[in-house]
């Protein structure tokens, strides 16, 4: 975060944001502690704000809200008269709660905007019923090295030769058979779309490059019952959470970014 940002912030903070008020002559003062104002709108907004989760608004419950606000202003009056205002710990606070904040509101609007775009469609209810009815039996190979991920997956016919030339290379080889559920939604789809023999793209794992190969599938009774509509919200919750990811991604590849992997090593915790 810039740091003149973060200056600029805490000045309005500091001053207990008495400038953002409105000019003098167009609003009504409710109540003046020391050279601050407390205007009716003001009141009415905190007012509001207390109701909807107490349901009360009777003339003594008016008064303790008012009795807060001044309670509020006093103590914050008095912070500012001992520096506590200008203090690390205080500044950090604020630094955190404005980086939350912001991060929140940028996430909020980015979801709206992908709400609106996202749509599910017929075909796409259709596959998912269909996945759940079934499970693919794979054999799945992780190897260390993309480049030779790269190699199995453009050689599909020599791919049990080229694992044989580069088993120093395979950190594991396993194979099972899956239901869905158990992939992230965009491999999923993958997986379960291929045909039998086919090879599904490199998947970076945490132990290195997997390479899935689909050797048989076959139908099962699924125990999960799952409406259309039911099916539709999680369909819309997987697109969602993909067209975010995406969005992410290209925020890393439009920014440079450098690592010092050496400095991290070094100051790894016991």
């Amino acid at each position: 975060m810039n740091i003149k940002h973060i200056y600029c912030f805490l000045c309005l903070f500091s001053a207990g944001c008495h400038f953002l008020q409105e000019s003098k002559a167009s609003r009504e003062v409710l109540a003046r502690v020391g050279d601050y104002e407390i205007t009716l709108e003001q009141f009415n907004q905190e007012l509001q704000r207390v109701k909807e989760r107490s349901g009360s608004a009777g003339t003594v419950f008016r008064k303790r809200i008012l009795d807060n606000m001044i309670r509020k202003e006093l103590l914050i009056r008095e912070a500012h008269k001992q520096g506590l205002d200008r203090r690390e710990d205080f500044i950090n606070r604020i630094k955190d709660f404005w980086e939350r904040s912001l991060l929140k509101t940028l996430l909020a609007k980015k979801s709206r905007e992908i709400s609106g775009m996202v749509h599910v469609y017929d075909y796409e209810v259709e596959e998912y019923f269909d996945r759940l009815s079934h499970e693919i039996k794979l054999r799945v190979v992780v190897v260390d090295d993309e480049g030779l991920a790269r190699e199995l997956l453009q050689n599909k016919k020599a791919f049990g030769k080229i694992l044989n030339q580069n088993k120093s290379h395979i950190v594991e080889e396993r194979i099972q058979w899956q239901r869905a559920g158990v992939f992230i939604p965009s491999v999923e789809r993958e997986l379960f779309s291929l045909a039998v023999g086919e090879l599904a793209g490199i998947i970076e794992t945490e132990k290195g490059y997997a390479v899935a190969r689909l050797l048989d599938k076959r139908r099962i009774n699924s125990s999960l019952s799952l409406l259309p509509g039911e099916a539709r919200r999680e369909i819309r919750h997987e697109k969602e959470t993909e067209e975010m990811d995406k969005w992410m991604r290209m925020l890393y590849e439009g920014t440079e970014i450098k690592i010092n992997y050496e400095l991290l090593e070094k100051r790894r915790e016991p």
